[in-house]
């Protein structure tokens, strides 16, 4: 007669691989095991793990972040981190600022790239831009440059000649402060010149006055001694003559006595 469906013979008590639970007739299918091994016949349990982005031990839901029937999916930008659907994605807790649609994977109209947060240009017609690229695929509005339409030519002229503008300006403007500050520079410098001249000036007058001095002074000691010294010569000569006229003097009667 055989076994029932998913029983393995002759036995027919343990269930055929990739089925499992023989309590509940052998109708659990096993998950998605690495390698697509068979689980535990009894438990459904992947001994070896779980194929990507499985949940284990049973490897039959979609772990955090991921759906669809293969869990090969990645959620949308769901608010507050929040996970999406396991089975079909959706985001019931809503999405991200500048997301839309259950998934909340595409952009909003006027924004786009992956995280939604760049703003599309002036595209004609205020058509939305393209939501990944950001190209304003129809053209742009009136002196915007495509191809994202965000840049004015206008615009670009008159920050050129502003910036001309401002260079001329700051020109001026240091030329108004040099001149002041190299004039007070010099004017420092040629006062400190004319008083080194002047205390050069007073130095030397002051040196001649010293030196008037001394030579004064010596010619005065150099006078005092020649007159002393003529003083001496005069006073030896009249000595000299007193004597000699003494000796003149005496009678010829008393040198005879003496002798």
């Amino acid at each position: 007669m055989g076994c029932k469906p998913h029983f393995q013979s002759p036995l027919c008590q343990v269930c055929k691989p990739r089925f499992y639970n023989s309590t509940s007739d052998c109708t659990n299918i096993c998950g998605y095991c690495k390698n697509a091994a068979a689980c535990d016949n009894e438990s459904g349990f992947c001994l070896d793990g779980c194929e990507l982005h499985f949940k284990e031990p049973n490897c039959q839901e979609c772990i955090d972040g991921y759906y669809g029937d293969k869990c090969h999916i990645a959620c949308g930008n769901c608010l507050h981190e929040k996970s999406c659907d396991r089975l079909n994605g959706t985001c019931y807790h809503g999405c991200k600022d500048h997301f839309k649609d259950l998934e909340c994977t595409v952009c909003e109209d006027g924004f786009y790239n992956s995280r939604c947060n760049s703003k599309c240009g002036k595209c004609v017609n205020n058509e939305p831009c393209d939501k990944v690229t950001g190209e304003c695929r129809n053209g742009c509005q009136l002196h915007y440059e495509p191809p994202l339409c965000q840049d004015n030519s206008n615009s670009n002229q008159q920050a050129e000649t502003m910036c001309t503008d401002n260079k001329i300006s700051f020109i001026w403007f240091y030329i108004a402060i040099g001149i002041p500050v190299i004039l007070l520079a010099a004017s420092v410098g040629y006062i400190g010149f004319l008083k080194r001249h002047i205390l050069s000036i007073q130095r030397n007058k002051e040196n001649t006055k010293t030196k008037s001095k001394s030579g004064r002074q010596n010619y005065d000691e150099n006078y005092d001694n020649l007159t002393v010294l003529e003083e001496s010569h005069q006073y030896a000569h009249m000595k000299s003559e007193t004597n000699e006229s003494h000796y003149q003097e005496l009678p010829e009667n008393n040198l005879n006595s003496v002798l």
